[in-house]
């Protein structure tokens, strides 16, 4: 190597290392300065007796003067504390049992009468565990981490103040008990709406600004001085050292470095120049095919056996999470109704009447999602098996799809094979499908996408000559872009078409391509979004009304090292923050094998340290592939997410680990690649067999392959975690008393659910919260989709409940309202950021808690307690003539208060709401026989009107809209006798569309595969 060389590779490599020494630097001052070096601070409020929850609040005040409210830490309710919180008393859990046998009408105090918090006194009282003594405290505790906190501000009911006895602030190693009467209250009249009231009357509170009495810190920054919890200039600086020096990214980097110096000085000890990159273009010979096929089948076998394991060891081993909660309730709710002939447009079980097909999330344009259904629920006889059978095929079969990827790349089958069980046995394999089923077609379809984007490149020009390969690369391509993009999520198709098409839009550029060959690409594009339109166009329509609150943009930074080592030599958090802190494996959800990551790194710094070739590192497609995702997985601290979440539809994405595949993608190709170069291709052979190598290439392989295979079993066994799990495993069936109340016969009752949004607790799915009624066939007010809460149509909904919940719930025809003993008792799991999610519900507002404790329940236990709903709305009726409708107060929706005005009971006249004949809905569509209305009138359905529904009588189409509540009217001639009201999304648009796209993608194929017009010469020379 001449010795300018070897200054210009020392030059490089001193810049780059300064440069990540500044980047680490940054990230770690950043985060200190945003309240990562705050000091922890505990505020406990003791009273001189027991206070509900709810009267008592803590609030932290900003430097804008706004409050934010701080979540209670609930001693004693954790996970592991379940039977502690249970309700104590002399009849204990054998009194549970014996009066649920012996019925509850004997044993309960009158409807009217209230229930005591200090329970009944009469011996026939049972314990009512939503009026119980746990549900109040004598000392309140309260925990901010993480966050600066400048003032803080106690809020207490009326009356209650007087009971503060003490309040004790710990903050770091100081302490302040400041005694209540030392306390400053002020008057603070907050109007909020009685149960059925209107209007609302005033609820006065006393609210006290806590006072600090330490030594506020006095730093440089003015912005820091100040603050209670701030550990001082010198205390800040200590933090950002040790935090850099103790994060796993710093020897992440560290190692990276070292691979660095191992190379420099190699090259330096050979006195070599530029020895050259592994091939961009490798194309497999003829004899490359032989034993493939045999190494392929080894390690599908080995997939196959991880597979056998995780599901002995976890039977639903991918049932976790979202896909228990959400996914497989709507899936199998939707695939029943395809069961009975209908398509799944919508569904009346959740959220009033909510779409289903066109959200696109749960995958029901895409066929496979039916197979797996049915093959789960016929052939396995368990539907519930239907999300481990989906994930397993897809992952199964993206085995075989990397395999093949791997030989088109001319990888020696040994080393294919065991890049492809790193592939589907990838952390974000094992542990994102266990929450999101829609990740596991990622690994089927970017490989098979970035195949056809590679034969792109090795069809030879004039494209004439290869007219009918052409058109197959372009018709297969474009449909399995398309087809992917109906695989349940969005987001990833998004994401495979910007890094697969900025990869192969710079390899174009560099390779000069043709414009026919630009135009053979932008056919198999409009292929590709004709396949997606008709999905694409109504989702877009879903999207477009709805407000997305801000999400995480916290990415793999922290788990860099894992990606290299696993457990116990590297550990990091999870990237869901909702994920058990206390499980030590969170670490494997970035680990692929770990051995090609490490060749990975090896290659970019093969790269670094060629002296004339280092800008061909960005020319190659699967290195430019593996950088991208890498930034991008980053998060706001890479940048270029930072950049991208400042732009439209894509900038409203969250979670930017989801990049972390397509980083798998490309390392895995490289490492097998680089290593190939390394052992074999650097001296000049091309053997594609074991028999064409030396016992040294043939040593070396069979390390590679032991050490891979061997940290990937480890890997597996380790692949216990999810980003939330909850106390249910299964979906229990309903306690015979409690399924016969809500759901007698064939018609389901209509709830509203009371419960956390998430909870470890045992039984959570008794409460049939977030889409659990689709799996029990009950219909339900609330349900677990953004897309569909955040819709105007729904939004009223949400006011209404806030407004005037019982009127609300009486209009909307609820029939019952369902209390889980964990929306009373939270159990709090131990993940800090789960705490709001597990402890805040509907029943945190006084007045629901006032509802439930003068009522008397018509079924409970030691789980859920469920109220009748008085004077509901049936779930149709003919509204009679002159009666006007009483809607809540809305600003989204903007409606006008217009209350119905009873008559004089001297009259003994009422008007009443007639109810209609509704055949309760076993699919998609609501049918109301109007034969005992022969003259017609206006019908009014207890769902929510959408844009789509459409209303038919005998064939003919009736007018449909919605009344002040916005549930569906139906304007009924005289003479009907039947009314079916069914859901149309709007495929039309996206099927035009669609057409559209196809006919532009056959003309642009066509000018790409017609070779150029020539002028004869007679005519050239005229």
């Amino acid at each position: 190597m001449l010795s300018s060389d070897r200054r210009a590779i020392q030059l490089r490599l001193v810049a780059f290392g300064l440069g990540i020494l500044c980047w680490l630097l940054a990230i770690h001052t950043y985060r200190a300065l945003k309240g990562d070096a705050s000091l922890p601070v505990l505020v406990t409020v003791s009273c001189r007796k027991p206070l509900e929850r709810g009267i008592i609040e803590l609030f932290q005040i900003t430097r804008s003067n706004a409050a934010i409210p701080v979540c209670l830490e609930f001693p004693r309710h954790s996970r592991d504390h379940q039977d502690a919180i249970r309700p104590s008393s002399a009849f204990g859990q054998q009194g549970f049992q014996k009066f649920a046998l012996d019925g509850l009408e004997s044993s309960l105090p009158p409807t009217n009468e209230p229930v005591s918090l200090k329970g009944v006194p009469d011996k026939r009282a049972i314990p009512a565990w939503w009026t119980a003594p746990a549900m109040s405290e004598q000392e309140w505790q309260w925990t901010i981490k993480g966050s600066w906190v400048r003032s803080l501000r106690l809020q207490v009911l009326a009356g209650s103040h007087r009971d503060i006895e003490s309040v004790l602030i710990v903050c770091g190693s100081t302490s302040l008990r400041i005694p209540g009467n030392k306390l400053t209250w002020e008057r603070n009249n907050v109007a909020q709406p009685i149960v059925g009231h209107d209007p609302p009357a005033h609820q006065e509170f006393f609210t006290c600004n806590l006072p600090w009495g330490a030594d506020c810190s006095r730093s440089i920054l003015p912005r820091f001085s100040g603050l209670w919890n701030y550990p001082g200039d010198f205390g800040l600086i200590c933090h950002i050292f040790a935090s850099f020096a103790q994060h796993p990214s710093t020897w992440f980097f560290v190692l990276w470095g070292i691979i660095a110096l191992g190379g420099l000085y190699v090259r330096k000890a050979r006195n070599t120049p530029d020895e050259g990159v592994p091939r961009e273009n490798a194309t497999p010979r003829a004899d490359s095919v032989r034993g493939g096929p045999l190494w392929g089948t080894g390690g599908f076998l080995l997939v196959v056996l991880a597979a056998t394991y995780l599901e002995t060891r976890d039977p639903r081993y991918f049932l976790q999470d979202d896909n228990f909660a959400i996914f497989y309730p709507a899936i199998s709710r939707a695939c029943e109704i395809a069961a009975i002939g209908q398509f799944p447009q919508w569904a009346t079980h959740q959220f009033l009447g909510m779409p289903l097909a066109e959200l696109g999330t749960f995958a029901l344009t895409y066929p496979p999602t039916y197979l797996a259904y049915f093959f789960s629920r016929d052939v396995l006889g368990d539907p519930t098996w239907f999300v481990d059978v989906f994930c397993w095929s897809h992952l199964f079969l993206g085995y075989w799809a990397f395999f093949w990827l791997l030989r088109q790349e001319a990888v020696i089958p040994p080393l294919g094979m065991c890049a492809s069980a790193c592939w589907s046995l990838c952390g974000y394999a094992l542990i994102a499908c266990r929450s999101w089923y829609y990740m596991s077609p990622v690994f089927l379809f970017v490989p098979l996408l970035a195949l056809q984007l590679r034969k792109l490149e090795s069809v030879q020009e004039p494209f004439a000559h290869f007219k009918l390969q052409i058109w197959r690369w372009i018709l297969a391509t474009g449909v399995l872009a398309g087809l992917f993009y109906h695989a349940g999520n969005a987001q990833m198709w998004l994401y495979t078409i910007q890094l697969l098409g900025a990869a192969i839009f710079v390899r174009g550029v560099v390779c000069r391509w043709s414009v026919r060959r630009w135009a053979i690409l932008v056919s198999a594009a409009l292929v590709a979004s004709a396949v997606a339109a008709p999905l694409l166009v109504p989702q877009l329509l879903v999207v477009s009304q709805v407000q997305r609150p801000p999400g995480p943009h916290e990415g793999i930074f922290d788990g860099l090292l894992c990606l290299i080592l696993p457990y116990p030599l590297a550990q990091a958090p999870s990237p869901c923050n909702w994920a058990d802190p206390t499980n030590p494996h969170h670490g494997q959800f970035y680990f692929a094998g770990g051995v090609f990551t490490l060749l990975w790194l090896g290659c970019v710094t093969w790269y670094g340290l060629q002296v004339r070739k280092a800008a061909s590192f960005l020319a190659s497609f699967w290195q430019l592939i593996a950088v991208l995702a890498l930034v991008l997985a980053l998060g706001n601290v890479g940048g270029l997410w930072w950049l991208q979440s400042r732009l439209p539809i894509i900038g409203q994405a969250y979670h930017p680990f989801k990049y972390l595949p397509f980083f798998h993608l490309g390392s895995l190709v490289v490492g097998a690649k680089f290593w190939q170069y390394i052992f074999i291709e650097r001296n000049g052979q091309r053997p594609c067999t074991l028999s064409n190598t030396s016992p040294e290439q043939r040593q070396a392989l069979w390390i590679t392959i032991g050490m891979t295979l061997v940290l990937l079993m480890w890997h597996v066994f380790l692949a216990d975690t999810c980003f939330y799990q909850y106390g249910d495993r299964d979906y229990r069936p309903l306690p015979p008393r409690l399924a016969e109340l809500l759901a007698p016969g064939n018609c389901a009752a209509r709830i509203a659910p009371i419960t956390p949004f998430r909870s470890p607790a045992e039984n959570f799915v008794w409460g049939l919260g977030l889409d659990f009624p689709m799996v029990y066939g009950i219909e339900s007010l609330d349900g677990y989709s953004e897309f569909v809460r955040q819709t105007n149509e729904y939004r009223r909904v949400l006011d209404g409940l806030t407004t005037a919940p019982l009127q609300t719930l009486q209009k909307y025809g609820v029939q019952y309202v369902v209390l889980h003993r964990t929306a009373a008792h939270p159990v709090r799991s131990p993940s800090w950021d789960a705490r709001w999610a597990e402890t805040q519900s509907l029943f945190d507002d006084f007045r629901i808690r006032a509802w439930c404790h003068s009522q008397r329940p018509a079924y409970f236990d030691e789980f859920v307690a469920v109220f009748p709903v008085e004077d509901a709305d049936p779930p149709a009726f003919w509204e009679e003539p002159g009666l006007e409708q009483a809607a809540v107060c809305s600003q989204s929706a903007r409606l006008t208060r217009a209350v119905a005005k009873e008559k004089d009971p001297v009259d003994n006249v009422h008007p009443r709401r007639r109810p209609a004949k509704f055949r309760c809905p076993s699919g998609a569509v609501l049918v109301v026989d109007c034969e005992d209305k022969p003259e017609g009138g206006r019908l009014v359905l207890n769902y929510l009107w959408r844009k789509g529904l459409v209303a038919t009588a005998d064939g003919h189409s009736l007018p449909i809209g919605s009344d002040l509540w916005g549930r569906t009217v139906v304007s009924v001639p005289a003479g009907t006798r039947e009314v079916r009201v069914s859901y149309q999304s709007p495929w039309k648009g996206g099927i035009l569309g669609g057409l559209c796209l196809l006919l532009m993608a056959i003309f642009a194929a066509t000018a790409a595969v017609t070779p150029p017009i020539r002028r004869s010469d007679s005519k050239r020379s005229q």
